[in-house]
């Protein structure tokens, strides 16, 4: 017998389903969910930005080949050269070439055997700035792609939230099946009841029609909040990326629509966001990226000076060296004057948008919190008004198996009921979802991790 019983046991707690709430929400918001990918496509497509802006400073081999025969003049030239640019623009050399007869535009000689060079290109001016274009080109790239990953928590967010509001309406409508459940459920007694009294001659025979007449009214409102269940359920679980029937063999819900409380003080919150809202920060990265590229346009306007110096190795003539100076001088500056007023310009206006979106951030959180108190004080008094109309009802009940009452007294009674908890529900459905709007603007939901 105890045998039986373990197994008993055994099988019931394999055929126990787990219970479904908000938090196992990200376990489905991952990358193989089509409501994810497109939010984190951006930040994979400025990844590959940052690998193409690196290959700037890969390292190349070059090789040249002329040969020529005019009327008055031959000659060939081989040239196979590696180039190895570095980071602060510098760019390292080292050449084989070879020059045979009459060159056209070098002037180059060598012997036979051809000669080597090594050497370096050196970009004055821009590495006493610190900066050049190669470079400038790659830091933008990287810092784009903290912005992209900081744009995919933001969309996250906004989905999670989105995802969360579906949620917590599934459960809003599941209790709503569930009292109207109830209220079918006594008209189908109360009907057994008259039925009875009926046929002890206690009660009229239209007592019975005016009973059936309320079990159909509340039949068809519960056939009604069961549809309206079923569609929010299909709106929910599309978002998990599953279906319907694998998530119910899976998962039940709670059968509880629980308002947390604790509660955030404004000045908290507002401290909150701007410290995690992930829009917040992508305008941080705009501004650094606005000072980059100022840096880089503070270069046009000094000269551009280039020195580049070769040693080389004639394998017939020994050894000897090139010293080469390149100088480029913008005399109006027009280019740099017009690149650094618009990115001053640019810089102002991130730094008005963001004004404007910490202002409207502390607006909606003050307005959110004001309407969270609101709706606490809501919640308490329509559960005590709930209580009340509950303790009616049941008296009215009485009164009515009593004789001193009639089923329309109590028909109302019962509906009165209903309202007030579908009243105290919808509170706590809407304080639910503001608190969700909270978690969400002050950014809780901005390292939300889509590899899970």
């Amino acid at each position: 017998m105890r045998g039986l019983l373990l197994f008993l046991v055994a099988i019931s707690l394999l055929d126990a389903k787990e219970i479904f709430r908000s938090t196992t929400i990200t376990q489905y918001l991952n990358e193989t969910n089509p409501f994810v990918y497109p939010l984190l496509n951006q930040e994979y497509v400025a990844k590959e930005r940052v690998n193409y802006h690196q290959s700037a400073f890969d390292t190349t081999l070059n090789a040249k080949y002329d040969h020529k025969e005019y009327p008055a003049s031959t000659g060939e030239y081989y040239d196979i050269a590696v180039k190895k640019p570095i980071e602060n623009g510098m760019e390292f050399i080292a050449t084989y070439r070879k020059a045979e007869g009459t060159q056209e535009y070098n002037n180059i000689k060598t012997s036979d055997e051809g000669e080597v060079l090594v050497g370096v290109k050196l970009p004055v001016n821009a590495l006493l700035q610190g900066t050049n274009t190669k470079k400038m080109n790659l830091d933008l790239a990287l810092l784009e792609s903290t912005k992209t990953k900081y744009n995919s928590n933001n969309n996250l967010r906004l989905l999670y939230l989105k995802v969360l509001n579906n949620y917590h309406r599934v459960l809003y409508n599941k209790l709503l099946v569930k009292y109207e459940k109830e209220l079918l459920q006594k008209a189908q007694k109360r009907k057994s009841f008259i039925e009875q009294k009926i046929d002890s001659g206690l009660f009229p025979k239209i007592a019975l029609i005016e009973a059936e007449q309320q079990l159909i009214n509340r039949k068809q409102r519960y056939l009604a909040i069961v549809a309206e269940y079923e569609n929010s359920f299909e709106n929910f679980v599309k978002y998990l990326n599953i279906s319907k029937e694998k998530f119910l063999q899976k998962y039940d819900f709670v059968d509880v629509l629980q308002t947390p409380l604790k509660s955030m003080l404004l000045s908290d919150a507002i401290s909150e966001a701007k410290q995690n809202r992930p829009d917040l920060k992508m305008l941080e990265y705009e501004k650094e990226k606005l000072l980059l590229e100022k840096k880089n346009a503070n270069l046009l306007q000094y000269p551009e000076v280039n020195v580049a110096l070769y040693g080389v190795h004639d394998f017939k003539y020994e050894n000897g060296f090139k010293l080469s100076f390149d100088l480029a001088f913008p005399i109006e500056r027009n280019r740099y004057k017009a690149q650094i007023g618009t990115i001053g310009k640019s810089l102002t206006n991130i730094e008005k948008i963001q004004e404007q979106k910490e202002r409207e951030i502390e607006t909606s959180l003050t307005n959110i919190i004001n309407s969270l108190n609101l709706l606490k004080q809501n919640i308490d008094n329509a559960q005590t008004e709930l209580t009340l109309v509950t303790q009616l009802e049941n008296a009215e009940n009485k009164k009515y198996l009593l004789g001193s009452s009639n089923l329309f007294v109590l028909n109302q009674r019962e509906i009165q009921t209903l309202e007030i908890k579908k009243k105290v529900l919808q509170y706590k459905l809407n304080y639910l979802l503001l608190k969700e709007e909270l978690n969400a603007q002050v950014g809780k939901f901005a390292t939300l991790n889509p590899t899970l």
